[in-house]
């Protein structure tokens, strides 16, 4: 992400999977959205998958420096590292 006139936007976008990585299309699970750093998540902390699948939006603020999505479904945790210039 890049900070300059304004803000930048992120996008990610998370989908539920089985072993053989289908898309689990009636999967309504809540994925739980921890963001640290020079981040910010655009919505809830709490989002529930559509069909297996959510975008999430993250916009960067006026600050330079590594920023930390974690999402959560159940027990499955996955962690992402922004940078932010």
């Amino acid at each position: 992400m890049i900070n300059e006139d304004t803000y930048d936007t992120l996008r990610v976008r998370v989908n539920h999977v089985d072993l053989f990585k289908n898309t689990l299309q009636y999967s309504t699970r809540i994925v739980n959205i921890k963001v640290s750093g020079p981040i910010e998540l655009v919505g809830p902390e709490n989002q529930v998958l559509n069909g297996g699948q959510i975008s999430l939006y993250f916009n960067s603020k006026k600050e330079k420096g590594t920023g930390k999505i974690i999402l959560t479904i159940d027990n499955i945790v996955k962690e992402i590292t922004v940078p932010v210039k």
